[in-house]
C-alpha cells in the first residue's frame, strides 16, 4: 500500500512540474518599474523599488533570496551591497540563511527602471547575472513554484 501511495504522489509531484513548465506565463510590463528608479540613478531606492514589484509579491512566505550587487572594476569582482528579499520586506544586509543567492552587476541596476526584463536578460546574456541554489532544485520549484509566471523574464 504504502509504495503505491509513494507512486501516486510521485506521479502527481510530476504532473504539477509538466503542468507549470506548459503554461504560458504573464511577462512583467515595467509599468510599476519606473515610477521607482530612472535611467541613471543610483541603487539607493532599490529596496523601494523592489518590494512594490508583483515578482515579489508572488514569494512563498518563508522564502528568502539573497541579492549581492558587485563592481568589475580592476580586473576582480568586488562585492557591493547585499539585499535580503523576502515577500514582506526588502532590506540591506547579508544571510546565511538564503534559499537563493543573486549576483548582478552593479551597473545593471539603472537600467531596471526603464526595461526590467530587457535588463535582466542582457545581465544574463553577458554573463553579469549569476545565482547560487542553497537548496534542493526540486524543493527550491516546489517552495517558489508561485513565481513560475515569471519565469520568461527570470530565467
Amino acid at each position: 500500500m504504502k509504495k503505491w501511495l509513494i507512486a501516486l504522489m510521485f506521479i502527481w509531484l510530476l504532473l504539477i512540474g509538466i503542468g507549470a513548465y506548459f503554461t504560458e506565463p504573464k511577462s512583467l510590463t515595467g509599468a510599476v518599474i519606473n515610477s521607482y528608479i530612472t535611467q541613471g540613478q543610483s541603487v539607493d531606492n532599490l529596496t523601494d523599488f523592489l518590494q512594490q514589484q508583483s515578482f515579489i509579491k508572488s514569494f512563498p512566505s518563508k522564502g528568502i533570496v539573497l541579492l549581492k550587487l558587485y563592481s568589475f572594476e580592476s580586473g576582480i569582482r568586488q562585492w557591493e551591497e547585499s539585499y535580503i528579499i523576502t515577500k514582506t520586506s526588502v532590506t540591506k544586509g547579508y544571510t546565511e540563511k538564503a534559499d537563493i543567492e543573486v549576483y548582478l552587476k552593479s551597473s545593471y541596476v539603472s537600467g531596471l527602471g526603464t526595461d526590467f526584463c530587457g535588463t535582466i536578460k542582457n545581465a544574463m546574456q553577458n554573463n553579469d547575472l549569476g545565482y547560487k541554489l542553497k537548496r534542493n532544485r526540486v524543493w527550491l520549484s516546489l517552495k517558489y513554484r508561485g513565481m513560475y509566471k515569471y519565469r520568461n523574464c527570470l530565467i
